[in-house]
């Protein structure tokens, strides 16, 4: 269990801080993570909705990608977004630059900025009174930047379920080639639907035999929902049943 005089003593050490945020270059990520030589797993996520491949340091990482790629809420997100750099004075008044690299930059569709740190367990974090105190005090120049700060753990954010499983289906469709007149078969059903359409019907729709188990045309509507051409709760239950709306309806 964390000694919360330990939390407090490190947090003492922010007092008179200043932090700096460095973006990297034309929205690329500030740090560049190598592959090689690493034990712990590693990969690259080709995105569709961000036209690049983003590099992974953890399954729990790769799995928000998912989570970000296959959610319409989700307009765009970046990893290792930018460095915020805090310079400190330890015991020996000695200056030291303390550095602290977000996992993941999310824009959201009603405009919002969110940073994102991913955790397996929140033990991670109660641990290590040190960087506890250093996650709260990012949340204090977050909030003063205006940017949501946000921690998730595997166990209570990420690895639930139907959630994640919904966006590992979706998203496995994301490069699926969608033609114009597939997406106009799709705006036109939600149109006549107006705005709220049954996945089923939305099968029926796209697909040439107006077949709702037609797996191409569930390949389809997955393609159209990670281009965000509607929006879909992806906690919930991802079955024929489940309400495709326009995304102008979003707040409604």
């Amino acid at each position: 269990m964390l000694n919360e005089k330990e939390v407090h003593a490190e947090a003492r050490r922010y007092i008179n801080a200043v932090a700096e945020i460095t973006s990297g270059p034309e929205g690329r990520p500030v740090r560049t993570i190598h592959c090689r030589g690493k034990r712990k797993p590693i990969g690259r996520y080709p995105s569709y909705k961000n036209a690049r491949a983003h590099t992974w340091e953890s399954v729990h990482e790769r799995q928000l990608m998912w989570l970000c790629e296959a959610d319409p809420d989700v307009v765009s997100y970046l990893e290792q977004p930018h460095r915020v750099t805090m310079p400190l004075l330890d015991r020996s008044r000695t200056a030291r630059d303390l550095e602290y690299f977000p996992d993941l930059l999310c824009e959201r569709a009603d405009g919002s900025h969110e940073i994102i740190e991913v955790k397996k367990d929140w033990d991670e974090i109660r641990n290590d009174p040190a960087y506890e105190a250093k996650l709260e005090y990012v949340r204090e120049v977050y909030d003063a930047k205006g940017y949501k700060f946000r921690i998730l753990t595997a166990t209570d954010d990420i690895e639930i379920e139907p959630f994640l499983s919904n966006a590992r289906t979706i998203q496995s469709y994301r490069f699926t080639q969608v033609d114009t007149l597939d997406e106009l078969r799709f705006h036109e059903a939600l149109d006549a639907a107006g705005g709220s359409l049954a996945l089923g019907k939305a099968l029926e729709a796209v697909s040439e035999s107006r077949d709702r188990f037609d797996p191409l045309a569930f390949a389809l509507v997955c393609a159209l929902i990670v281009r965000r051409a509607a929006f879909v709760n992806i906690r919930q239950v991802f079955d024929h049943g489940t309400e495709l709306r326009h995304l102008a309806n979003l707040r409604n």
